[in-house]
C-alpha cells in the first residue's frame, strides 16, 4: 500500500507522482512571510502574483468566497474558508466509487468523490491546504501546481470528463526539505515512542508509534513530502466515499492485497513549497485528531 503510491501513479501520469514531491520550489515563492490566516486581499494578491485571471463569488457563509479560474483547459474552483483553509476542486461526470477509490488508492495529496446535488450525482477531485498550521506564498503556489499535476493525471486515468497575519514569532526557519531529524525531534516533542524503518529502494524513512491506543504511521520522502496513515478494517465503498465527502484534510481508502482488504485514513504534506517545523508538528497533531474522530464510524 505504501510505498505503491508514486510507483502506481506513474503508470498512468505522464509525469510520475514522484515526481511531484521531488519538484523544486518555483522561483518567486512569495519570500520568507508565514500565515496562520489570509484575509482575502491576500488571497487575491496571491492568485494576482501567480498570473491567474479569476472570478470571484461571495459564498452564503460570511468570510468564505470562491475564485473560479482556467488551466490547462480545466475549469477549477479555489474556495477560501474564513482565511483557516483553502480548498480547490474541478468537476467530472459521475463515475463508479469502485473506480474513485481506485485512484485513491494511488493518489498522494488529491481526493475523489461522489457528490449529488440537484441536478444528479457527479465525481469532484479536490485538494485541502490547512491554513492554521502555518503556510507561505510558496506554499499556496505549490498546492495549486501540485495540484493541476495531479488533475491532469485523474483526467488521464479516467479518459477524460472533466467538466493580515504577523509572522509566527521567532521567524521560525522556513525549509523545503524536512530531516528525519526533525521528524523525530518533533515526535520526541509529542511524546511518542516510535519504531524507525527505511522505505524500499531508497524511497525514505518511517516511523510507527502509537496515538489515542492506535496505531500510526508517518513517511517521509526524501524529505519532499511527509505521509501519515492509519489502517482499519474494512469498510464498504459506499460509507467510504461519505466519509470523504465529509472531511477536508484526510483521504479514507480502500485496500486489497493478496487476499486481503483492508481501510486507510491517509494525508500527507506537501513541503517544496516550503514548511516550518511548527507546521510539520501540526500536520501530525491534526491527523491525530482526525483519527479519533473515524474510530467513531470505524468497523469494530
Amino acid at each position: 500500500m505504501r510505498l505503491a503510491f508514486a510507483l502506481t501513479l506513474a503508470a498512468i501520469a505522464a509525469a510520475p507522482a514522484s515526481a511531484l514531491a521531488q519538484r523544486e520550489p518555483p522561483a518567486g515563492g512569495g519570500g520568507d512571510k508565514v500565515y496562520r490566516i489570509l484575509t482575502a486581499d491576500q488571497m487575491e494578491s496571491m492568485l494576482k502574483n501567480f498570473n491567474l485571471e479569476y472570478k470571484k463569488s461571495d459564498s452564503k457563509t460570511a468570510g468564505n468566497y470562491f475564485y473560479d479560474y482556467k488551466k490547462h483547459n480545466f475549469s477549477i474552483r479555489l474556495y477560501f474558508y474564513n482565511g483557516k483553509d483553502l480548498m480547490v476542486d474541478t468537476i467530472f461526470k459521475d463515475m463508479p466509487l469502485e473506480k474513485l477509490n481506485e485512484w485513491n488508492t494511488k493518489a498522494k495529496f488529491s481526493r475523489a468523490c461522489l457528490h449529488k446535488d440537484d441536478k444528479g450525482p457527479f465525481t469532484a477531485l479536490e485538494f485541502n491546504l490547512d491554513v492554521l498550521g502555518g503556510i507561505t506564498e510558496g506554499t499556496v503556489r505549490q498546492f495549486l501546481t501540485v495540484f493541476e499535476d495531479e488533475l491532469k493525471a485523474f483526467d488521464k486515468f479516467v479518459g477524460g470528463g472533466g467538466i493580515t497575519q504577523p509572522p509566527i514569532p521567532g521567524n521560525e526557519k522556513i525549509i523545503t526539505s524536512v530531516s528525519d531529524q526533525m521528524v523525530e525531534s518533533i515526535l520526541n516533542a509529542l511524546n511518542h515512542k516510535f519504531k524507525k524503518g527505511a522505505l524500499q529502494n531508497n524511497g525514505g524513512t518511517y516511523w510507527d508509534f502509537k496515538s489515542k491506543g492506535h496505531d500510526l504511521r508517518l513517511y517521509n520522502y526524501n524529505g519532499k513530502d511527509l505521509m501519515i496513515d492509519a489502517t482499519f478494517k474494512q469498510m464498504p465503498l459506499d460509507k467510504i466515499n461519505k466519509y470523504n465527502l465529509d472531511r477536508k484534510f484526510v483521504r479514507c481508502v480502500s485496500y486489497s492485497n493478496n487476499n486481503n482488504t483492508w481501510t486507510a485514513l491517509e494525508s500527507n504534506l506537501d513541503c517544496a513549497g516550503g514548511v516550518t517545523e511548527s507546521i510539520v508538528r501540526h500536520f501530525i497533531t491534526v491527523f491525530d485528531e482526525e483519527v479519533a474522530a473515524f474510530l467513531k464510524v470505524a468497523p469494530n
